[in-house]
């Protein structure tokens, strides 16, 4: 059960990063996406906030669309930021997700 103000990960399997990286994605920013909304979770302690591998969620999901964020408010979905450029590339840090919060 996903927990508040953590960012909690749901994986079917164990070798999602192996076969990631055999299909030569970004894995870099999907890390860093994962680390700067630990920080998001730590600031916003109200919110859930869950991850999950693209190829888990959306069957057939496009590896050049990772990582890709999908906001939804209560019961309603909100908007979507796909690739870290919205959020200011590698550099992505908390004080500049002022995109997911205008969600």
């Amino acid at each position: 059960m996903p927990r508040l103000g953590y960012l909690s990960i749901y994986s079917k399997t164990s070798t999602y990063l192996e076969n990631r990286r055999a299909a030569n994605v970004s894995i870099s920013q999907c890390k860093l996406l994962a680390a700067v909304l630990t920080d998001f979770a730590a600031k916003y302690p109200m919110l859930k906030i869950l991850k999950i591998p693209g190829d888990q969620c959306i069957e057939g999901y496009p590896d050049r669309l990772m990582p890709t964020l999908l906001v939804y408010g209560t019961n309603e979905y909100r908007g979507q930021l796909v690739g870290l450029a919205e959020l200011g590339g590698n550099n992505t840090r908390v004080p500049g997700m002022s995109n997911v919060e205008a969600c």
